[in-house]
């Protein structure tokens, strides 16, 4: 599956593996982004925002986080720590996160 196919199932609440993205659903129904081991971003569900770490990454994750935000329809930046947050509420696999 290409990149662009895993943002787009991601966009639409859908797990997929890419190369070095992937994009899993919790627990709680939310769709995590995951740069290999980091989440990136997390979409709680329909009516939610897209919610997206504002830290600072490497050239080819900004990439990723800039294609997964044109695939999404409302996006929220948030700060590290408060992304974090959302990520364990929602369930997020940080384990080996940057």
């Amino acid at each position: 599956m290409t990149n662009n196919e895993v943002f787009r199932a991601f966009a639409n609440g859908l797990s997929a593996k890419g190369g070095s993205v992937r994009s899993e659903v919790t627990e709680s129904g939310a769709a995590v982004l995951y740069s290999y081991a980091t989440p990136i971003a997390l979409k709680p569900g329909d009516g939610f925002p897209t919610y997206f770490d504002a830290r600072k990454y490497s050239v080819t994750t900004s990439k990723q986080v800039n294609q997964a935000k044109r695939e999404a329809s409302y996006v929220r930046d948030m700060t590290h720590g408060e992304f974090r947050i959302l990520c364990r509420q929602y369930g997020a696999n940080l384990a080996g996160a940057r």
